[in-house]
């Protein structure tokens, strides 16, 4: 199987698939909002261990150690305002 057809298998939620995409180094951005793992982007944060998913938008900035609840807020920001 190719590294394509890895990364979004059918039966995948939307969520698992964006989850997928930020901890492999990505950045999302959508109307404003961004998502990324600090982890990916910025040398002081390459060791750490657990995530580290930054949201962003406006005057909200938050980072979460938990993608899922990353997502989630990426969503709401996103669709949600």
């Amino acid at each position: 199987m190719s590294e394509e057809q890895d990364m979004y298998a059918p039966g995948q939620s939307i969520t698992e698939a964006v989850m997928y995409v930020i901890l492999d180094g990505c950045v999302i951005e959508k109307n404003g909002v961004s998502i990324c793992d600090l982890r990916k982007l910025m040398d002081e944060y390459r060791y750490e261990k657990a995530p580290m998913i930054q949201v962003d938008y406006k005057d909200f900035s938050e980072i979460y150690s938990s993608p899922k609840l990353a997502v989630r807020k990426f969503a709401e920001l996103v669709y949600v305002r």
